[in-house]
């Protein structure tokens, strides 16, 4: 018996993968710009943050 496959927790999983590359991206760019945007990132980093916990919840859910 196979299990049926949820296109939605397919695309959340996919969406939150990104926004662990855009934590690691966010983290690049503080290191390497010597007058970085620190309100900019301090949104993009809140932003990317919600990924983590979505995309171990999601894995655990498949």
């Amino acid at each position: 018996m196979k299990k049926e496959r949820v296109p939605a927790i397919e695309y959340m999983r996919g969406i939150s993968m990104l926004g662990v590359v855009g934590i690691h991206v966010g983290s690049q760019y503080l290191m390497n710009n010597p007058t970085p945007n620190l309100q900019l990132l301090a949104l993009y980093e809140i932003v990317t943050r919600f990924s983590v916990p979505i995309f171990f919840f999601i894995s655990a859910f498949g």
